[in-house]
């Protein structure tokens, strides 16, 4: 038989366990409302978009105007020789290069910079960033840096490396070129992307461009 002392803890006890949980309950509550709600903010290919999405001080637009995968021989016919320290880190695997024509425009009306190196390539859970070993001699560039004045505008060509072993050597490395591939701006708080839609084909992408030296 329960003696009114035992009872008494054990009502206490459950007391503080309520007044716990309430109080966990409260805090979650409050967290998830202080926050504002996760957003998805996507583009698509050729649509300008404003680098204040991710830095609200920026006057620059960059549009992604299109893309295509090159094997490495196609790469150094179309843009020339890969360095040997480069191209050595590749032999080890097939490798594709992801070539992205992009443009940024200076709207504002004082010089600005930009790294246009700082987005990530995404398809599916694969994901990569720019190789500046490629792009500094893609671009005739001495580093990632541009420098627009007011109204101009520059187009540079990005590369992103591709290897088979990040796809698990299955029919998604087969078939890469029939996935659409994602341009990755920001991730936190909000995901901001440009959904760049299917590859074109090597033949059909335009390597002209201007060179980030020569304005």
């Amino acid at each position: 038989m329960k003696t009114p002392a035992r009872n008494s803890i054990i009502i206490s006890l459950t007391m503080l366990a309520i007044l716990f949980a309430s109080a966990i309950a409260a805090r979650m509550y409050y967290v998830n409302n202080a926050a504002p709600p996760h957003q998805i903010i996507s583009y698509k290919l050729n649509d300008y978009v404003s680098l204040r999405e991710i830095d609200e001080t920026s006057d620059i637009q960059i549009a992604s105007k299109e893309y295509a995968l090159f094997t490495i021989d196609e790469y150094q016919h179309r843009f020339g020789k890969i360095d040997e320290s480069v191209l050595s880190q590749n032999q080890t695997c097939d490798t594709k290069i992801l070539v992205l024509k992009m443009s940024a425009l200076n709207k504002g009306p004082q010089e600005n910079q930009t790294n246009l190196c700082l987005y990530s390539m995404q398809q599916d859970a694969w994901v990569n960033g720019v190789d500046l070993l490629l792009y500094m001699p893609l671009n005739k560039a001495k580093n990632a840096n541009i420098t627009l004045q007011p109204n101009e505008e520059r187009t540079v060509l990005l590369p992103y490396n591709m290897y088979d072993f990040q796809f698990g050597f299955n029919d998604n490395w087969i078939h890469i070129n029939e996935n659409p591939f994602e341009l990755v701006l920001k991730t936190y708080p909000n995901k901001v992307f440009i959904a760049l839609g299917l590859p074109e084909p090597t033949s059909s992408f335009s390597s002209e461009t201007i060179s980030v030296e020569a304005l």
